[in-house]
C-alpha cells in the first residue's frame, strides 16, 4: 500500500484478453522470482481440437495448479455466454483461501461480464479489497465503465504493456520487475 492510494488496486485494461493472460502470468511468475507470496486464478487456453465447438477455457489455481474448465460445451450451434457458472463458483474458493492466507499479491483471471452484472467473483474481489490484499486482474475495455464503477475510482488502470505492468509492480509492491 501507499500513502496516496492505501488500495493497491491494479487493472490491465485491454481490448483483447490473451495477451493481458500472458502479461498477468508473467506479472505473477516476477512476484514469485523476488519472493513474493501471489495467489489467485490465471485464464489458460489449452489447445482447440477440431472435435470442439468452441476453445476451452480453464481456471489455474496458482498455488496448487489445481485447473477449473470454465466453459460449457453447449454444442455447435449454441450462441451466447457458454460460461459455467456452478464451475466458477467452485473456483472461488482459490480467492477465499488467498483472503485468509493474505498473500503479498492475488492475481484474478479478469473483471469480466458476470463481475459487471454483480455476479462471478464479485464478492470475493470486494472483500479482497476491504482486507487490503493488493490485487491484479484483467479488464476487457468493454467492461472498464463497469470496472470504474465497481471500484469507486480506487484502481489503478494498466496498459497492456509489459513495460506498464513491471511499473506498477514496482511502485505498488517493490518488484523490480525486467
Amino acid at each position: 500500500m501507499t500513502e496516496d492510494n492505501p488500495v493497491v488496486l491494479g487493472a490491465i485494461v485491454a481490448p483483447d484478453s490473451s495477451q493481458a493472460d500472458e502479461l498477468l502470468a508473467w506479472a505473477a511468475e516476477q512476484c514469485g522470482t523476488h519472493g513474493k507470496q501471489v495467489r489467485g486464478v490465471l485464464m489458460e487456453m489449452p489447445p482447440h481440437t477440431p472435435d470442439q465447438p468452441r476453445p476451452k477455457a480453464v481456471l489455474r489455481d496458482l498455488h496448487t495448479g489445481e485447473r477449473y474448465s470454465i466453459l460449457q460445451d453447449r454444442g455447435p450451434l449454441s450462441r451466447g455466454c457458454c460460461l459455467d457458472t456452478d464451475v466458477l463458483s467452485r473456483a472461488s474458493v482459490v480467492l477465499r483461501r488467498a483472503l485468509a492466507e493474505k498473500p503479498d499479491l492475488v492475481i484474478v483471471n479478469r473483471f469480466g461480464s458476470s463481475e459487471a452484472e454483480g455476479d462471478g467473483f464479485t464478492e470475493e474481489l470486494l472483500a479482497l479489497i476491504e482486507a487490503g490484499i493488493p490485487l491484479l486482474l484483467i479488464v476487457n475495455t468493454r467492461y472498464l465503465e463497469a470496472w470504474r464503477h465497481f471500484n469507486g475510482g480506487m484502481g489503478d488502470e494498466i496498459a497492456c504493456e509489459q513495460a506498464a505492468v513491471a511499473e506498477w509492480l514496482g511502485s505498488r509492491l517493490s518488484v523490480d520487475a525486467c
